[in-house]
């Protein structure tokens, strides 16, 4: 998948594609290396740490399928989206722990009462 138009997109996407344990490459993520974090080390090393099989090339991520498990906090790295694209998985490995989930109030203060009110399982918020 290119996401050269639509990088905001890209860390939930990839995010969801790795709990329904999907294998994939993802593309066009340059310029996610400029952003609050280098989103593209971010989501390596959060979704390797949940049990993901990831690694990224330049600008590209590969992913293997791999039994994600909620072990541990993600840490976010002060990013508004990085926060948010840990969400989805809480519909698919229950409670999801976030180690600084007010960073969502940059862009959507209300996230978390929203993605409760339907049924997410976000920890610490």
């Amino acid at each position: 998948m290119d996401f050269y138009a639509n990088p905001d997109l890209a860390q939930t996407i990839i995010t969801t594609t790795a709990g329904l344990q999907i294998s994939g490459e993802f593309t066009g993520l340059s310029n996610l290396r400029l952003k609050e974090t280098d989103r593209i080390n971010a989501l390596v090393n959060e979704l390797s740490a949940l049990g993901a099989i990831i690694s990224d090339e330049k600008d590209n991520i590969k992913l293997s399928s791999g039994k994600l498990e909620a072990k541990r906090k993600v840490r976010v790295y002060s990013d508004h989206r990085m926060a948010m694209s840990y969400a989805p998985l809480s519909m698919l490995l229950g409670e999801i722990k976030i180690d600084s989930p007010t960073v969502v109030a940059k862009s959507y203060p209300k996230f978390w009462d929203d993605m409760k009110s339907v049924g997410f399982k976000i920890k610490n918020v």
